[in-house]
């Protein structure tokens, strides 16, 4: 796959990192620019973290109080 995107490599880490100094992108769309970034060969300047999959909102909660 490396050498598929190797061409790309330097404007696939630009992209990333300006998305992620300049407009600070959250949750699920920041993890994926720090993937793009670690999947490119290094890594994010925040260092690595990762947030367990699942819903991030209050679809539950929200579901039980209207429903009953």
């Amino acid at each position: 796959m490396k050498k598929a995107i190797a061409e790309i490599c330097a404007d696939i880490l630009e992209f990333a990192r300006f998305q992620l100094n300049e407009r600070q992108p959250r949750g699920e769309y920041r993890e994926y620019l720090e993937l793009c970034i670690i999947f490119n060969g290094e890594f994010p300047a925040g260092g690595e973290s990762f947030m367990a999959a699942g819903a991030m909102h209050d679809a539950r909660w929200i579901k039980s109080s209207v429903f009953g």
